[in-house]
């Protein structure tokens, strides 16, 4: 079944779009991000890296939301107006068909040009350079092409500030008062250039604001009423900062406009939304944001094949201390993660970014014939650099069956990442896992005794067991998710086997349930059909100081799991 979002956030990894992420997730709203990058993370947000000027891929991939906010387009380095609007009309194609409730657009208070006088919605436009032009076709198309049976809220912004991914001038202020930069200040003019400033949750929360309420099709301005002029910028910023931001004037060039005065009256009157933040206030807190980011740094760890059950586990465990994203075609069923979901087959899409460690969970069942290919596809795809950690979790069924076609997979697995990384001098661990089990394991799959055990009981349905004698290494899927850990932080590398060293007969296993969690019967049937190979237990071992959980302990966590979740594992 295809999710159904609360709203939908095209650029969401820009500047604006991460503090409107924020501010959605924060009243309790789905949200799903479009975006080139993937951007800060913000936990709860799906991310869907889509190209919008492939139409094709667009309308393949595109989620569905109720509410649809259009926030690409902004101007930057390589600014290209043609393409801009054929990314929107694409865009607009998409939702023709789709049909949400309702769409708001990102323009800017820049199409009325020179304005001395506060400027209302109803004035007439004076774009005065491509961006302004840009914007003015965008409101247009939009208007004439965009469904009438979907509500259009187009906002004029003012001039945003308040996060360092702000680009322009006040990003360059920011960095010199957090001491990132050194760069001299230069102003164009006089200084006296007045602009009206607003902080950047102040946007977020108008435009939540503005869907709220919106009714039809409406143009509001996005502003606080207020101008200052650059050099007030840059002497508030001084004093806040407590750092002296030197500058020059250059009145070779002078800005194209010199009052740009914007009235919010429709926002506050309509709406009933009023800026809360003042200037001073805004900008202390902007200061605050790039003094952190000058201070902090964590690592980005991607799982490929992150939501299955293995998976869960070790993104919970490696978001308690970095950043933690999960590329997959299906997302979990799981809501109760920090990991950022991240939606592509990335055997056939390429990844936006670049990661520290890259964690490969997957099996992924194809030929032998063309699996060696589908895997260095994956590895051009998720962008392999030499400081890349690459953590391969293979399988002990190389031991215990390894003329099984899993076992080949996996055999061949280790064999093209075991030559890419040594060609390319990229770190690699593999590691063999023995028999897993423990929270969001599905029963009834491969290697899912332990749930179908459990859930057998819960459910009150027999098990049918072949063979009471064999035996297994069994480890608690938290004790691999610490030791996946505790690789990514001291990378280590070397092929390892990731289990207890100890094994237990699936007879001794049922009792031990039976004893010491659920204190009743278990029904099995035993088929009596002895098994043809054996596993053994784990040897070649980490060796890192991770605490290992009892398997009394590992079957007590793994039983409540499954009492308090039963409902999730019916058909």
């Amino acid at each position: 079944m295809k999710t159904v979002y609360d709203n939908i956030v095209i650029g969401g990894s820009g500047f604006i779009g991460t503090s409107l992420l924020q501010a959605l997730r924060a009243k309790g709203e789905t949200v799903a991000n479009l975006s080139r990058e993937i951007g800060e993370p913000v936990t709860g947000v799906d991310v869907f890296p889509i190209d919008v000027t492939n139409l094709e891929e667009l309308t393949e991939r595109f989620p569905y939301g109720e509410t649809v906010f259009i926030l690409i387009g902004q101007v930057g380095a390589g600014f290209d107006a043609k393409k801009e609007l054929l990314m929107l009309a694409n865009i607009v194609n998409v939702l023709n068909a789709m049909r949400p409730k309702r769409v708001c657009y990102a323009s800017s208070a820049r199409v009325y040009g020179e304005t001395a006088i506060p400027a209302i919605e109803s004035d007439e436009v004076r774009p005065y350079d491509e961006y302004s032009r840009f914007k003015c076709d965008a409101e247009v198309l939009l208007q004439n092409t965009l469904n009438t049976n979907i509500s259009l809220a187009i906002i004029r912004l003012a001039n945003v500030y308040g996060n360092p991914r702000n680009r322009g001038f006040i990003n360059t202020v920011m960095r010199n008062a957090a001491q990132i930069d050194s760069d001299q200040l230069v102003v164009h003019g006089d200084g006296t250039q007045s602009l009206d400033y607003i902080h950047i949750q102040d946007v977020a929360d108008a435009c939540i604001a503005i869907t709220d309420g919106l009714t039809g099709r409406d143009i509001i301005n996005l502003a606080t009423g207020h101008n200052y002029s650059v050099t007030d910028l840059i002497e508030y910023t001084s004093r806040i900062s407590k750092n002296p931001l030197p500058y020059t004037l250059d009145e070779t060039r002078q800005p194209e406009v010199r009052m740009s005065a914007i009235s919010n009256s429709k926002l506050r009157e309509r709406y009933g939304f009023e800026p809360r933040y003042t200037f001073e206030q805004g900008l202390r807190e902007t200061v605050l944001a790039y003094k952190k980011l000058a201070t902090t740094e964590s690592k980005k760890v991607l799982l490929i094949g992150g939501e299955g059950f293995i998976g869960r586990n070790i993104a919970a465990q490696v978001s308690e201390h970095a950043q933690c994203f999960s590329a997959g075609k299906e997302k979990s069923p799981w809501v109760d993660r920090k990991d950022i979901f991240i939606q592509l087959d990335p055997y056939k899409h390429k990844l936006p970014d670049t990661f520290d460690t890259v964690i490969h969970l997957i099996d992924h069942v194809v030929s032998l014939r063309d699996f060696r290919e589908a895997e260095r596809r994956l590895l051009q795809n998720i962008q392999i650099e030499e400081k890349t950690h690459v953590v391969l979790i293979s399988s002990s069924v190389l031991y215990a069956q390894p003329e099984s076609d899993y076992a080949r997979r996996k055999a061949l697995l280790e064999s093209v990442y075991t030559e890419h990384c040594k060609e390319n001098n990229i770190p690699l661990s593999i590691l063999r896992l023995f028999n897993v089990y423990g929270p969001y394991q599905y029963p009834r799959r491969a290697g899912s005794l332990l749930a179908n055990i459990l859930m057998g009981y819960l459910d009150h349905h027999s098990v049918q067991i072949r063979d009471m004698n064999a035996q297994r290494d069994f480890i608690y899927v938290a004790d691999v998710a610490r030791i996946v850990n505790a690789i990514i932080t001291t990378t280590t590398t070397g092929t390892f086997d990731v289990g207890t060293g100890v094994l237990t007969s699936i007879s001794a296993l049922i009792i031990a349930i039976e004893r010491d969690i659920v204190h009743d019967e278990l029904d099995i049937r035993h088929i009596g059909n002895a098994e043809s190979f054996a596993c053994p237990a784990a040897k070649i071992q980490v060796g890192l100081p991770v605490a290992s959980t009892s398997l009394s302990e590992g079957l007590r966590h793994t039983f409540e799991f499954y009492l308090k979740n039963k409902e999730e594992f019916y058909d």
